[in-house]
């Protein structure tokens, strides 16, 4: 979401009348909530480019008269007093999502009305804790898109009408000396604290410390021609994948992104989908992505982004009795699994995705948690969908979803020997094959909640962060040993995990080339061949963590391309190399070196 944004301002200040002669007006009357007329509110029109058109005024009717030239418009209305919160055309939550008016020889007739508004107040602090005047802070709803912002006075204090709601507030300042930060203190929208406004109400205090921003530049570009792409969107996410900046690029391709110091991924997306999402390296997926490391003040310039035409993929996700639901999000992943690019459906259960030439695997889940995901075509597994092969710039249209209704996983994750609460760690559910159905990530209080399709599964927590080992339900030891659970939509299981701090053991896997791999699971097996714990190769890379014990490790290839392998360099479990796995005793990088699977052909005859 936009950490900057560029569109024209909510009318917080004065506003000058248009001078030129209108050859139309639009017309209507402003009131409150309960249809008590207005006097002294002012009727805002905005260009496309967000420029201010012209105002209006009230009359003691209520009434205002718009004189405008033909056009398309977005209209507003505001309190100069500021006891009324703002508010657009067709009642919308932000300025951008308000309707474009098209305003002809013809009068056009738009009635408001104004809530009685609350107003947030604070101060803006500069590095050195010096109040930062002329800094803007802005309003967002919980969705994302901005209400309303203000510019701070010369005390660096700031005061926002708003209607009665909860709100994330941010400052940043225009020029860009200083990274856009979020209240209390905080880079992410996500990780922002809401703020509860009440009508008539004062919510003071929401003071937001800025630092120096950081920047990242560089250029968006055609990956075939090498053309600058003007108009692309450019955002920056720090380690946890939280937006934290983003950028469009000027007539030359540009961009220049304001961040606090750290660690970002950049990505690059095309608003009129021609072009398909990329990212810094030209990677496959966000997680392949390069990552770049700034300081405050630091400047890291240059860097370029290519972007491939797409071709497009298009359908719908209906639910129970077929009714099209609407935000379900639906993600194209990589052949090697890695999420390539997602997007959610509109009002109508209706998606597009843009992507860039080769095979993929489409899926469609609910962040709300009620349906269970699915994979094209009507899979619940990745290894069991069907591939989508992508030609730019074709379509390829009905690609649908049936959604049902899903079973419910929950419980808490906890700390082995100080029973503290584990975030950040993930708990999948695997079917009979042995395939990953579904996976979450505990809450900053330890809980999570799972949904997949009513079946039988076992269950098994892991740490993407690398502090814990792998846990299993039931509480045994390996995946073999762990225990079955049978779900339904009507009767959730509770399954709560105690997970132990453990070894990090790690190294690499490549070809016969010496060129890295991924997509390769790399297995932890006790001594009797059971699964102790897993994980996928990227980029050649490869970590697991364990409890001290011995093991013996395998590297597959699920899509069967390699030959699987032990370490070190056998291919069967007796002849493997046992590794031995002790605290205070780092284990040396273990290399894995696969080589494509041989295939019989049939005798001629």
């Amino acid at each position: 979401m936009a950490q900057k944004p560029r569109v024209a301002a909510v009318a917080l200040t004065a506003l000058f009348v248009a001078t030129a002669a209108a050859a139309s007006t639009i017309t209507g009357t402003v009131s409150n909530e309960t249809h008590v007329v207005l006097t002294s509110m002012v009727v805002a029109a905005y260009d496309m480019n967000g420029s201010l058109q012209g105002t209006a005024t009230t009359d003691s009717a209520g009434h205002y008269v718009l004189e405008i030239q033909p056009g398309n418009y977005r209209i507003l209305a505001y309190d100069p007093n500021g006891s009324f919160a703002t508010t657009f055309d067709g009642d919308a939550d932000s300025f951008d999502t308000s309707p474009i008016i098209s305003v002809a020889a013809q009068p056009t007739v738009l009635d408001f009305a104004l809530r009685q508004g609350g107003n947030v107040t604070g101060k803006v602090f500069a590095a050195n804790n010096r109040p930062l005047a002329q800094a803007t802070v802005a309003a967002y709803n919980l969705s994302g898109t901005r209400r309303s912002f203000a510019q701070c006075n010369d005390t660096g204090s700031y005061s926002i009408v708003l209607p009665p709601g909860q709100y994330k507030i941010v400052a940043y300042d225009d020029a860009g000396f200083f990274a856009p930060r979020f209240y209390p203190d905080l880079y992410g929208f996500n990780d922002a604290s809401p703020v509860t406004i009440t009508a008539g109400g004062t919510t003071a205090g929401k003071d937001i410390h800025l630092e120096f921003a950081a920047h990242l530049g560089g250029t968006v570009t055609d990956s075939d021609s090498g053309a600058n792409l003007a108009r692309m969107t450019v955002y920056a996410y720090d380690n946890t994948g939280t937006n934290v900046a983003q950028a469009t690029t000027n007539s030359n391709g540009q961009f220049v992104l304001n961040v606090p110091s750290g660690s970002f991924r950049l990505v690059a997306t095309d608003g009129n989908l021609v072009y398909a999402t990329g990212y810094l390296g030209d990677t496959q997926s966000f997680d392949q992505s390069l990552a770049v490391s700034v300081a405050s003040a630091q400047s890291r310039l240059g860097m370029e982004i290519p972007l491939h035409r797409g071709g497009t993929v298009t359908g719908r996700v209906t639910g129970s009795g077929g009714a099209l639901l609407p935000n379900i999000a639906v993600a194209a992943y990589n052949p090697d699994g890695s999420q390539r690019i997602a997007t959610h459906t509109d009002g109508s259960g209706a998606y597009k995705l843009v992507l860039s030439g080769g095979a993929f695997r489409l899926a469609a889940f609910d962040e709300q948690l009620t349906y269970a995901t699915q994979f094209y075509p009507t899979q619940n597994t990745f290894r069991a969908a069907t591939d989508i092969l992508v030609t730019p710039p074709a379509t390829i249209d009905s690609i649908d979803f049936a959604l049902i209704h899903g079973a419910k996983i929950s419980g808490t994750v906890t700390e082995s020997g100080t029973g503290v609460t584990a975030f950040a760690v993930s708990v999948a559910a695997y079917d009979e094959a042995g395939d990953a159905v579904n996976s979450t990530i505990t809450s900053a209080t330890g809980n999570y909640i799972l949904v997949v399709p009513p079946g039988t599964y076992k269950v098994v927590a892991f740490d993407m962060a690398l502090r814990y080992a792998t846990a299993y339900g039931g509480g045994e030891p390996n995946y073999e040993a762990a225990a079955v659970y049978t779900v339904n939509s009507d009767r959730p299981e509770t399954l709560n995990f105690t997970v132990t701090r453990g070894v990090r053991v790690g190294g690499s896997v490549t070809d016969a080339a010496s060129l890295p791999l991924s997509g390769i699971e790399i297995r932890a097996l006790d001594l009797a061949g059971n699964r102790v714990a897993t994980t996928m190769a990227t980029a050649g890379g490869f970590t697991l963590v364990l409890i001290p014990g011995s093991y013996k490790l395998l590297a597959a290839d699920l899509l069967a391309h390699y030959g699987n392998i032990y370490y070190s360099s056998s291919v069967t479990f007796g002849g493997a190399t046992t590794v031995i796995v002790q605290f205070g005793a780092p284990v040396p990088p273990i290399s894995f070196m696969l080589s494509p699977h041989l295939r019989r052909r049939a005798a001629p005859h």
